[in-house]
């Protein structure tokens, strides 16, 4: 999964890290608002369920599955931004989860 993303090097710096998950900031070009990065996390929800791989919307740990969610929405300084916090899935999974995001952005 880690090789899948970031590459053999990074896959090799992070393996002894006592976590397994990873979480990955979506650039998106442009400053928008809450109402925009609202409609572009479900249509990269949506694009994912087309490509048959669950992923679902907001902070819920515990769950196996990619989440998707905003950050830095109320803090009246920070740029919002898109979070998306990786599952379990495999490579393959993993690469659908990134062109459902590509297809959506």
């Amino acid at each position: 999964m880690m090789k899948a993303l970031l590459g053999q090097n990074a896959r090799e710096a992070v393996s002894t890290y006592s976590f397994g998950g990873a979480q990955l900031v979506i650039d998106v070009p442009g400053r928008h608002g809450y109402g925009y990065y609202l409609a572009l996390t479900k249509k990269i929800v949506g694009k994912a369920r087309k490509l048959e791989v669950q992923m679902s919307a907001g902070t819920s740990f515990g769950m196996p599955h990619s989440r998707i969610y905003l950050t830095a929405r109320k803090t009246g300084y920070a740029q919002m931004f898109l979070r998306l916090s990786v599952g379990t899935e495999d490579e393959g999974e993993i690469k659908l989860v990134a062109e459902a995001i590509k297809a959506a952005i």
